[in-house]
């Protein structure tokens, strides 16, 4: 069975595990095609409401990337506030011509995406200036500064799904129409826990890290829930496959601390290599089934 990870970085711990095990059990042989590199950029513009409803169709890539949209758009909560100068996120031309040219010659059984994915540390690595918590009943007691504003959890959920919509679900439902193929979604690593880390290896949060101080953990765990949560909705409303995580990445809802990177979002390549593991596993029973 020939499978392929398509996604941005989160692919590296999939393409470090394939190189550090080159024989692999079973019978699933895999490809990783990483979005983050030049020939694929850009991957997305932003263009206006009205240019996608003016050119629909599905007669060429551009066209079936505006109906794609189009139906975004219209099932979007903020549809009715939006004008045609509104602006949207959608995949390029070039970008989509080039992932159809790749599946074409890749030719996979099963296709695993997981795109973008660190969406919701935005929102929960780091203090804001202004903090803010979610007012959830399913995380009462998430530590929080004097003056905190509360956001409904309804709010933030549908914050989390925009967000989605324009990231993981974006590249999900444009690679699923290129292929009669399954295309699973995968969510992201789960969120890290231990303070230390982070702020030993901050990445792209060092200056505001120092400058604001990290969340709590629970509120780390709570975004990325709400984002996980935000794909799997996405995907089951459009009749997808989605692959939950096994249970051994995960403790206490945050990344086992042995499959944590160096860095403040990243798994490492033995998070790769058991993920392997069980994405070849999924893909046999789903093509099964079919």
């Amino acid at each position: 069975m020939k499978i392929l990870i398509i996604g941005h970085s989160h692919t590296g711990c999939f393409a470090a595990a394939l190189k550090e095990h080159q024989n692999l059990p079973g019978t699933a042989s895999f490809k990783v095609l990483a979005l983050n590199v030049e020939r694929f950029k850009p991957n997305t513009e932003r263009v206006t409401v009205s240019e996608v409803l003016s050119k629909t169709g599905d007669k060429s890539p551009l066209q079936r990337r505006n109906s794609r949209a189009a139906e975004r758009i219209k099932a979007a909560d903020s549809y009715a506030s939006m004008t045609g100068d509104s602006l949207i996120r959608v995949l390029t031309p070039k970008m989509e011509i080039r992932l159809a040219n790749q599946i074409a010659r890749h030719r996979p059984d099963v296709i695993y995406t997981i795109p973008k994915g660190n969406e919701y540390a935005r929102f929960s690595m780091v203090e804001y200036p202004d903090p803010f918590r979610v007012s959830d009943l399913d995380n009462p007691d998430i530590p929080a500064p004097e003056n905190t504003s509360l956001i409904p959890a309804s709010v933030m959920r549908a914050q989390m799904r925009q967000l989605a919509e324009e990231s993981g679900l974006l590249y999900w439902r444009a690679i699923r129409e290129m292929t009669d193929v399954p295309v699973v979604m995968l969510p992201p690593p789960p969120a890290i826990r231990d303070e230390s880390h982070l702020r030993a290896h901050p990445g792209a949060f060092k200056e505001n890290v120092e400058k604001f101080g990290l969340t709590p953990p629970q509120m780390r765990r709570q975004f990325y829930d709400y984002y996980a949560d935000a794909l799997r909705a996405g995907v089951a409303e459009a009749g997808g496959q989605f692959a939950e995580l096994p249970k051994e990445v995960k403790q206490d809802g945050f990344l086992t601390p042995e499959f944590i990177r160096s860095d403040p979002i990243h798994a490492n390549p033995a998070y790769g290599s058991l993920m392997l593991g069980h994405l070849a596993q999924f893909a046999a029973a789903i093509t099964e089934q079919t």
